[in-house]
């Protein structure tokens, strides 16, 4: 027969009463007695994981962004805008309407070449101001160089004249009409007899030119004073009067318009016959109307 053994005391006392016993014999206090772990808690790590460590694999990393044309701008918080401010839809709408930006491109493109041609206009303006107040147009000068009469139908006149333009700078251009055109008179505008037009006539500044001018007398011919005066010997003082336009300019340009020359020749013979009149005495006066 087995024998039984009552188990001690000490085997069915837990490990934190035993210490508490050994501490009542007189033993140190401050002794901890630490659980103990069952060893078939304790997971051992198989020969072949330790024999044959697992590779590492590394760690999976995010792929790199593509570089792109995308500029990123960084922001202070404190400067980020939840509502963008009304400047950007006004950004916004330029770039949606390109045709505006044409159309203020062309208004500007405008703008500026009428501020240049009103520019030139102005120069141009204040040239012509200063050319016409240093060179004034003055009035051609003539003086009567012969007389001679003609007998076809009635008496007429043929007259030579020297013409002399006085100006430094400016050449003149002469028409014929003007006004009451050519006119011979006697006595001050009491009998006229002869009439007729002006000619053309170019003359350049400083320049003298010889002009021959023709009139028809009327058909009664001349009076009878006047034949009597030149039957006796006397002189006979007759008046030749001109009206013409005249055209001054400062080179090929035009910067006075159309003048108005008036001439008034005063002159004495003693025989009007068809050659060989010799001119006693005379005055011409020229002025621009």
């Amino acid at each position: 027969m087995e024998e039984r053994v009552p188990p001690s005391r000490d085997a069915d006392e837990p490990l934190s009463q035993r210490g508490r016993s050994h501490s009542s014999f007189g033993e140190p206090s401050n002794v901890h007695v630490l659980p103990l772990t069952p060893i078939h808690d304790i997971e051992v790590e198989d020969d072949d994981n330790i024999t044959n460590p697992r590779p590492l694999v590394p760690a999976q990393t995010s792929p790199r962004p593509r570089e792109t044309n995308t500029l990123v701008i960084q922001i202070p918080k404190d400067q980020i805008y939840r509502v963008p401010p009304p400047e950007n839809a006004k950004i916004v709408e330029s770039y949606r309407n390109p045709v505006k930006k044409k159309g203020r491109r062309r208004l500007t493109c405008c703008f500026l070449v009428f501020t240049v041609l009103l520019l030139i206009a102005a120069i141009i303006g204040i040239a012509i101001l200063v050319i016409r107040s240093v060179f004034k147009p003055e009035a051609v000068s003539f003086s009567i160089v012969d007389v001679r009469v003609t007998n076809k139908t009635h008496i007429g006149y043929d007259f030579t004249l020297k013409s002399k333009n006085p100006s430094e700078k400016l050449g003149v251009a002469i028409s014929g009409g003007g006004g009451g055109g050519t006119s011979l008179f006697y006595k001050s505008h009491e009998h006229e007899l002869s009439k007729g037009k002006f000619p053309e006539l170019s003359v350049e500044a400083q320049e003298s030119k010889n002009v021959h001018i023709k009139l028809d007398g009327t058909k009664s011919g001349l009076p009878g004073e006047i034949r009597k005066k030149l039957s006796d010997g006397h002189q006979v003082s007759l008046e030749l009067k001109m009206d013409f336009s005249a055209k001054y300019n400062w080179w090929v340009v035009d910067f006075w318009g159309k003048k108005y020359i008036e001439v008034d020749c005063k002159f004495k013979v003693k025989s009007l016959k068809k050659s060989g009149n010799k001119i006693l005495s005379q005055k011409c006066d020229s002025k621009i109307k």
